[in-house]
């Protein structure tokens, strides 16, 4: 384990015994190690609160039909059945985990890259798509997309506000994201689909599908729309 991903685990609270006193004497050596990780706390009691309400919503069945235009999507009524298994089971100490664990995801790269490299970052407390995941919000067509694209989108759709937002997967990174302004704002950021915490995978995947079902109005884009949307540079409907 590197270094990096010591202090991740550190922070998610996976260490213990003589390798997490080492890593705490690094932090208080290093203040702006400190600052980090008061940042990366902080910013898990946002992600835990913005979650807190993704599981209770129901699925319209607008969007248990796919798109048109051969956009890959998840299953919707598969993620309804696994929502339903496992809804007992879940508390805010859950939340709280898997807040801390998508602190790491979120802007671990970031933090050490020098906070241009990752897929997100922070700008005025709000979580925005920066880099390749920008890109490909910003360009790319469900319909018209190659089959290995680093980043794939899956449906787009207007939200109760107006705004337009994107699902998309990818390596780095899985979610919504909706316009505001000239960016994409995160509206849930979940687990990277091959990161080191497989206990989140199959969560981060049915978690993409009810965040959709909870932000949706009206249908899913078809693929004329999408293009006209992409022309538009993603401006609401009632902005054009």
């Amino acid at each position: 384990m590197t270094d990096e991903e010591a202090i991740f685990a550190y922070i998610d609270g996976e260490l213990d015994g003589e390798e997490c006193v080492r890593i705490e004497g690094m932090i208080e050596a290093d203040p702006a190690l400190q600052a980090m990780v008061a940042e990366h706390r902080a910013l898990a009691g946002r992600l835990q609160s913005g979650f807190s309400t993704i599981l209770e919503a129901p699925i319209p069945a607008a969007l248990l039909a796919p798109p048109s235009g051969g956009a890959e999507v998840s299953s919707l009524a598969a993620a309804r059945t696994r929502r339903e298994q496992r809804r007992a089971a879940w508390n805010m100490s859950h939340w709280g985990a898997m807040a801390a664990t998508l602190v790491a995801g979120v802007i671990g790269g970031a933090i050490f890259t020098g906070g241009r490299e990752g897929p997100v970052v922070e700008q005025g407390r709000k979580l925005v798509a920066s880099g390749r995941l920008e890109h490909a919000l910003d360009t790319q067509l469900a319909s018209t997309q190659g089959a290995n694209a680093p980043v794939r989108i899956a449906l787009t759709f207007k939200n109760h506000g107006g705004a337009i937002c994107r699902s998309f997967t990818g390596e780095a990174a899985q979610g919504v994201a909706c316009r505001e302004g000239k960016a994409w704002q995160l509206q849930g950021r979940l687990a990277p689909e091959n990161g080191r915490t497989g206990d989140y995978r199959m969560a981060a995947s049915s978690g993409t599908a009810e965040l959709v079902d909870r932000l949706i109005a009206g249908d899913a884009f078809d693929q004329a729309q999408e293009r006209a949307a992409l022309a538009a540079k993603w401006a609401p409907p009632k902005a054009r």
